[in-house]
Order: C-alpha cells, then sequence, then structure tokens
C-alpha cells in the first residue's frame, strides 16, 4: 500500500514513506513498553490506574488527593477509593499538610521506592539485552532523536490539549 492510498488520518504531515514508517516503529515500540510495564504492574497486585498515582507522586512528591484527581480525570472520589487501596497494601501513606492542617498528603512507601528501583533494575536489564552488539555512535545518535521526540511531544501536548501550561508528568 502506497503512502498516497491511506486515509487521510493516516497520512504523514511530512516526511513521506519514512515518516510513517518510523512512525509506525515508534508507534510499536511504545506499545511494547507499555505492556512490559502492564505486566510487571500486575505481579504487583496493581491496576494501572493505581501505578500512574504512585508514578506521578513519586515524580512530583507529596499530593492531595484533588491534584491526583486533576491530573488523571477522575473525581475525588475516585482517587480516594484508589488511594485507600493503595494504603491498605503499604504503597502510600497519608500525611497531614504542615502548610494546611485541613489538608492531607499523600505520600510513597519505602515499599513503592523499592518498586521503582526494581522495575528501573528490570527494565535496564532488558534494554542491555536488546541493545547489546549496537554500535556505541548509533545509540547516542538514537538516544539524542528520542529526547528530541519528547520534548516535541510535550510542546504539542501542552499546546494542543486542556493541559496548556501545566505539567503533564
Amino acid at each position: 500500500m502506497s503512502v498516497n492510498s491511506l486515509p487521510d488520518d493516516r497520512k504523514p504531515v511530512s516526511g513521506g514513506k519514512n515518516a510513517l514508517a518510523f512512525s509506525e516503529g515508534l508507534k510499536a515500540l511504545h506499545q511494547e513498553i507499555m505492556f512490559l510495564q502492564m505486566e510487571l504492574v500486575r505481579g504487583e497486585n496493581l491496576v494501572m490506574p493505581q501505578y500512574f498515582l504512585l508514578k506521578y507522586i513519586g515524580m512530583h512528591g507529596p499530593q492531595h488527593l484533588s491534584t491526583m484527581a486533576g491530573f488523571l480525570k477522575v473525581s475525588n472520589p475516585t482517587v480516594t477509593g484508589l488511594t485507600d487501596t493503595l494504603e491498605s497494601q503499604g504503597w502510600v501513606r497519608r500525611q497531614p499538610d504542615p502548610n494546611d492542617r485541613r489538608g492531607t498528603l499523600i505520600m510513597l512507601t519505602e515499599k513503592s521506592h523499592e518498586l521503582f528501583s526494581r522495575m528501573e533494575k528490570y527494565q535496564m536489564k532488558l534494554m542491555d539485552r536488546m541493545l547489546e552488539g549496537t554500535d556505541e555512535l548509533r545509540l547516542s545518535e538514537l538516544g539524542q532523536i528520542l529526547s528530541g521526540l519528547a520534548l516535541k511531544v510535550r510542546k504539542v501536548v501542552m499546546e494542543n490539549t486542556d493541559r496548556k501550561g501545566k505539567d503533564i508528568l
């Protein structure tokens, strides 16, 4: 199938067939990484929304329930339920907000930090196996390309969603 015979929503914006091939490869890589994360998370008896909350707190520090509800685009009671489960399983703990005596912050426990460390080590082992034998210069170039794409994706998302001016993750 040629690029010209693709439906309008599948035509690359620029770059022709090469851009489409790159886009398809990137989507496939993203999908495999997501599946890997899902498997690792399932092995810990977590569901992805719980993992996203843990990851968000891990990146931004202790959070109010309402902030996390805004991040996930769900109601406060939904996040309360997720947090209650995470707390009962030892992944998070509640702590009074020192800046607002009416508020409560959700923070990670050592168990969560250990999970992130194990996941990072496991992913690094997999990457080492996948990239074994790949030329160092090529790896450096690919790293620069992917980092540049990540920045562009963030910029496009920030400009074209209701998250304008807000940090995503």
